[in-house]
């Protein structure tokens, strides 16, 4: 069956909750939540929410109840909730940082430290089995609340054997889980290396075909142009919009915007 899904980007889950009937009504078949884990009070920018503390559930969008909540108001309308999740870093603010969690390193600019850059915020040092089971056990809690699946924030920039690990660790039944990684990169090598089946199997974001075919059914466009694009794999979600694309350094909590 073929999902559509939408993106509320920094929306509160009750809110999305009192709107669920508008957009089963448009055709969506799932929704996107911002990531869920505790992030750093300090900081006011959109960009708070992929500056996490830790894996604890609950912060400005909505508490773990508030989640519950969701999942099940979804589940009786037979819709899904994926939540994105940040497993690369956590936030680099000094005042939320604790200490011993994390290990910051080379810059994300330079190819050779693409797993080890601290870029975001702090990287989480994924060679620790504490951390692992941390963020095991974070998964595992939504999968148990029901979610239907995950986005994983900035994966490029964590290992795919580490991610395949945590997600062949997951006990999820007979459910299945829709799972999709950023890996913001044109070299279909990359990409395939964020691509498995199994279960629960992952796909990547394509982030181009869209916009592509706006512009090749655009004035003055050219059909013939999309024969000649195959940069992204077959086992992709095909990204219309996101938050990227709406909102910069600029916007702060509490600013009116379009969720």
């Amino acid at each position: 069956m073929a999902r559509l899904i939408l993106q509320v980007f920094d929306v509160k889950l009750k809110e999305i909750k009192q709107r669920l009937q508008e957009i089963k009504e448009k055709g969506y078949t799932d929704i996107q939540i911002s990531p869920i884990q505790s992030h750093c009070a300090h900081i006011w920018k959109w960009y708070r929410l992929y500056q996490p503390t830790g894996t604890s559930i609950g912060n400005s969008i909505g508490t773990e109840e508030d989640l519950r909540s969701l999942i099940k108001a979804c589940d009786e309308m037979s819709m899904g909730i994926i939540v994105d999740v940040v497993l690369h870093h956590t936030t680099g603010c000094p005042l939320c940082n604790p200490v011993g969690w994390y290990d910051c390193l080379s810059s994300c600019g330079n190819p050779s430290g693409r797993f080890t850059c601290n870029d975001f915020g702090s990287r989480v040092d994924t060679s620790s089995s504490k951390h692992f089971e941390s963020q095991l056990n974070f998964l595992q809690k939504l999968v148990d609340l029901g979610v239907a699946g995950f986005r994983f924030d900035a994966a490029k920039h964590i290992a795919p054997d580490y991610l395949a690990r945590l997600l062949k660790s997951l006990k999820q039944g007979s459910k299945f889980l829709l799972c999709y990684s950023e890996a913001l990169d044109g070299d279909p090598n990359l990409l395939n290396e964020y691509i498995w089946e199994g279960a629960p199997p992952m796909m990547v974001i394509d982030f181009t075909t869209v916009f592509r075919m706006i512009d090749a059914l655009g004035l003055n466009g050219d059909l013939r142009s999309l024969q000649e694009y195959s940069t992204y794999p077959l086992r992709s979600i095909a990204m219309a919009d996101c938050h990227d694309s709406k909102v910069g350094d600029s916007y702060h909590f509490g600013d009116d915007r379009d969720g």
